[in-house]
């Protein structure tokens, strides 16, 4: 899997270069974020990490450019910042579908993916309703069933729970997984997924797409 970093600040860079080498991704840096954007379509990336410090009106054009070019699959775009996004700027990129990365320590990994808008408490519980039993999906590299229960249902996020554990060892952040299966209130859902965050025992998911019938 491949990571772009389109960042000028060091301290930046390194911080989430080494997080992104910890979950296995190949990282690919760039300091001029135009040269970035004339490589986008070689380098056919993952996922995006933009600094939003240090490119703060080219970010826009940026995104709106990956739109573009990546259809009908866009690598997902992480801003990243050495300082709070602005109001302003956290409004663009609830319009245009960007995300934000987070980390507590460099051992222990925490993702944030949601958008950069937080959900009202009223829609947490409405959506903390939904009862979510059972998910299983097909191991994209192997190919191996793997299955387990579902925790914690924030739609479109939830936390999957697997039989075995060393089943999901091999899996990482980013990995786009198509055709698992979802059974809630004893209905089957065919979806495609993300991982957003993983560790040992278990996977957060982000439902990306759900399939008819």
């Amino acid at each position: 899997m491949k990571a772009l970093i389109a960042a000028e600040t060091e301290s930046l860079i390194n911080k989430y270069k080494i997080l992104l080498e910890k979950n296995n991704y190949a990282t690919i840096i760039y300091r001029w974020v135009l040269k970035a954007v004339d490589n986008l379509e070689e380098i056919n990336p993952d996922i995006i990490l933009i600094s939003v410090s240090d490119y703060p009106r080219q970010w826009k054009t940026v995104v709106q450019y990956v739109r573009t070019i990546f259809t009908p699959t866009a690598p997902t775009i992480y801003l990243i910042s050495e300082k709070e996004l602005s109001e302003e700027d956290e409004e663009i990129a609830q319009v245009l579908n960007c995300k934000k990365i987070t980390t507590e320590t460099f051992n222990t990994i925490h993702y944030d993916s949601e958008n950069i808008d937080e959900k009202t408490t009223e829609e947490a519980d409405e959506k903390e309703t939904i009862f979510l039993n059972t998910f299983a999906f097909n191991h994209p590299k192997t190919g191996l069933l793997i299955s387990g229960t579902v925790k914690h249902y924030n739609s479109p996020l939830f936390t999957f729970i697997p039989n075995d554990k060393k089943d999901i060892s091999s899996l990482r952040f980013g990995i786009k997984i198509a055709n698992a299966t979802l059974d809630y209130d004893s209905k089957s859902q065919q979806v495609s997924v993300q991982i957003q965050g993983i560790d040992e025992d278990s996977i957060e998911f982000c439902i990306l797409t759900k399939h008819k019938p």
